[in-house]
């Protein structure tokens, strides 16, 4: 089997970048792999590719390659086997729309063909929100649309996890994406009764955005939940003991 060539768009400069530089190494993933930041939020990437209500003859790869400069731009003619977009909720913003979040979803679901998202809600710092491990409170964890502006400061105050090049060790990561895992499941309306593990193979992140959207709606909050730790999951499911996990810290 060929190796792995992963194209990594991010969001942001740092925080992304150091997640998961800290997971590759975390996992000792055998992967080649390219980071390139976007440099602004989900919303521009929407009106650039789907401007008209549909999307265009442009593809990803071509619309990042007209944003970038000329000494990067090679990074978009290569052969990649997944193409991983990684990007915040933020609610805040105002270009934040549910219904374009829900489209940008349902076309970026599979990381072979056009790319696969990872929405992180309501921002990447939900992949550090943990207060210690084990932390069964983080399946009720909400912020509300006032604090997502403080977000950064909350995490800042109340997670143990403060670097994720530091911080990030291998057993308490492995419990991070498990609760990850559950909570997002739940989210999509399932209740573990043949196990976790079992129904993760069906999670659907475009399940995930309309619940939250749900929630923001009616309760003017959002789950906390960075959905990118779940990429070590969909790499395979045999880097995590995911039940003795489960059963660890759900009884």
């Amino acid at each position: 089997m060929s190796r792995k060539q992963v194209l990594l768009i991010v969001e942001g400069v740092k925080q992304e970048i150091n997640l998961f530089h800290a997971l590759f190494e975390c996992y000792g993933l055998d992967i080649g792999y390219e980071i390139v930041p976007y440099n602004t939020n989900i919303y521009e990437l929407y009106e650039r590719m789907f401007s008209d209500g549909f999307q265009d003859d442009l593809s990803l790869l071509g619309v990042l390659k007209e944003r970038a400069s000329q000494e990067d731009k090679w990074l978009f003619d290569q052969d990649y086997s997944d193409v991983l977009l990684v990007f915040d909720y933020e609610p805040q913003d105002n270009r934040f729309s549910p219904a374009r979040l829900e489209v940008m979803q349902r076309y970026f679901n599979e990381s072979t063909d056009n790319g696969k998202l990872y929405v992180n809600y309501p921002m990447v710092e939900a992949c550090k929100h943990f207060l210690k491990m084990p932390d069964a409170e983080y399946l009720n964890r909400t912020v509300s649309r006032e604090d997502v502006l403080k977000y950064k400061s909350i995490v800042g105050n109340a997670s143990r996890y403060q670097s994720f090049e530091r911080h990030f060790i291998r057993p308490d990561v492995d419990e991070m994406i498990v609760l990850t895992a559950i909570k997002a499941l739940r989210l999509c309306g399932y209740n573990g009764e043949a196990g976790y593990e079992s129904e993760y193979r069906d999670l659907d992140h475009e399940t995930i955005v309309k619940a939250q959207n749900d929630t923001l709606r009616l309760a003017d909050e959002v789950w906390v939940l960075g959905t990118c730790l779940l990429f070590i999951l969909d790499y395979s499911t045999g880097l995590i003991d995911f039940a003795g996990i489960e059963s660890k810290l759900l009884g």
